[in-house]
């Protein structure tokens, strides 16, 4: 046109047409394509000499053919410019039967002979995964401020991962316990739910070198976690003060590799969703803070006015024990026995309460923290209690063992027990360290097992002179036992 400012106009929207990034397709009233600009093979794989002559519909879903035929007949009745299905997530097909989003216009052609109508047709792929990263956040975000747990907020951040990468399953991987030991706590997708609470070994893991703080990972299988094979990502959930663990996604077997686009959805998705974590964890401190003084109170009262009027009654009774025949002196020396347990649990309490909160170095607090991580696998939130000085006498070489013995031992009641109630009691009797987890689920294996979960919790056992015991119990369940030395 510049050369020759004659040129005649079709010629120039020739070319303008030609040059359109977006893929255009011009119709008759019948819906046959009688035209179709060259970004139509990048979209949907046909040259455009093919689609001429062949109805508008076979760039349409199967099963939206016929609804497609009557709503194209309605806009022929009364054509003008507009958006096509606006909000309604529109996708076309493409020649080799996969799915695209796309954002369609309409506009009626100007035409001496019979009406011809145009489509403009936009890869919509970018802009529904910024509008999914946006609506996943938000949900998230809604949980927080309904005040959902952390194993929830991680949930819902597996849940859309998976969605936002394609995969077909992601789960999230937190570090725990002092050693920092990378275990998948939530997940989604099919079979997840056979993977949370397993630890992931820390040197051969792709996710584990997130956790590390190294760039995102893209592998070509995910034999790291066995679901199938297909290509694998792991992306860091950070800050820039804390990596607060991965999510890991995957696909199926002879699906695409995770591209750079991929990685970058998924990157920002991660970071906004550490934005919410982080938020989360400041409220949760806030709350535990605002705690603190109450809690002092409760413990001085305990110690100054319950546990010294417990010590008196009991003082009290042993006086009169002396002064009864059987089988009344019986029956005063077993209350005075229930009473001097009532203190020590009293005793307990107020050193629970006294702790700081969120305090480092403390193995019920540790073990606490694992017995939550694991309250979303179970039916009910597992019970668990202490006996005697368990912060001050154990080794931190035991803890590590003894977190991984309750991490896998909740891990079997909930994957394999069945059970409805488990119980988790950590006491020292004696020079040893005793771990007791009790269920009410179908009872201990008959035979071998599977899988070593048992015999990893019996080698730790050994490994520090002690031994591992798993029984029957009555009525039903099991008893699992392990028990150390530590002096």
């Amino acid at each position: 046109m510049a050369e020759d400012p004659r040129q005649p106009l079709p010629d120039a929207a020739d070319l303008l047409l030609a040059a359109s990034p977006d893929a255009v397709v011009v119709i008759d009233a019948g819906g046959t394509v009688v035209l179709a600009t060259p970004a139509v093979e990048e979209l949907f794989g046909y040259a455009p000499a093919e689609l001429v002559g062949q109805p508008v519909e076979v760039l349409v879903p199967l099963e939206l053919r016929a609804s497609h035929v009557a709503d194209r007949t309605a806009y022929a009745g009364h054509p003008h410019t507009r958006p096509m299905g606006a909000g309604l997530g529109l996708m076309g097909r493409r020649r080799d039967g996969g799915q695209v989003p796309v954002d369609v216009a309409l506009a009626p052609l100007p035409s001496a002979g019979a009406p011809l109508f145009a489509a403009f047709i936009r890869d919509a792929t970018e802009q529904r995964r910024a509008e999914g990263r946006l609506a996943a956040i938000n949900e998230i975000s809604q949980a927080l401020l309904a005040g959902s747990s952390a194993a929830t907020l991680w949930t819902l951040a597996a849940r859309h991962a998976r969605t936002l990468g394609s995969a077909a399953w992601a789960v999230a991987v937190l570090p725990q316990g002092g050693a920092r030991v990378p275990v998948i706590t939530a997940g989604d997708g099919l079979g997840v739910d056979a993977l949370v609470g397993r630890d992931l070994a820390p040197e051969p893991t792709f996710a584990a070198a997130v956790l590390r703080g190294e760039e995102p990972l893209a592998v070509t299988d995910d034999a790291d976690l066995g679901l199938g094979g297909g290509p694998a990502l792991a992306i860091a959930v950070a800050d820039r003060d804390r990596h607060f663990g991965t999510l890991l996604v995957s696909r199926l077997p002879e699906s695409p590799q995770f591209g750079p686009t991929d990685i970058a959805v998924l990157e920002a998705f991660a970071a906004s969703a550490a934005v919410a974590i982080a938020l989360g964890e400041a409220r949760a401190d806030l709350e535990r803070l605002s705690m603190v003084e109450e809690h002092d109170r409760i413990a001085r009262d305990l110690h100054d006015t319950v546990i010294q009027r417990l010590f008196a009654t009991g003082m009290s009774l042993s006086a009169v024990q002396r002064l009864t025949a059987e089988p009344i002196s019986a029956r005063i020396g077993q209350a005075v026995e229930e009473l001097d347990d009532t203190i020590r649990q009293i005793r307990s309490t107020i050193f629970e309460l006294q702790q700081p909160p969120g305090g480092g170095g403390s193995v019920r607090r540790e073990v606490q923290q694992v017995v939550a991580d694991a309250a979303p696998m179970m039916t009910a939130p597992p019970r668990v209690a202490f006996a005697g000085p368990i912060d001050t006498m154990v080794p931190p070489e035991v803890t590590t063992h003894l977190l991984a013995v309750v991490r896998e031992a909740l891990a079997n009641a909930a994957r394999h027990a069945q059970a409805r109630a488990v119980e988790v009691v950590v006491s020292l009797v004696g020079s040893d360290l005793v771990l007791v987890v009790t269920d009410d689920g179908v009872g201990p294996p008959e035979g071998p097992t599977a899988g070593n979960g048992l015999r990893n919790m019996a080698s730790r056992a050994e490994q520090l002179g002690g031994r591992f015991t798993l029984s029957a119990r009555r009525p039903k369940g099991t008893v699992l036992e392990w028990r150390v030395p530590i002096l």
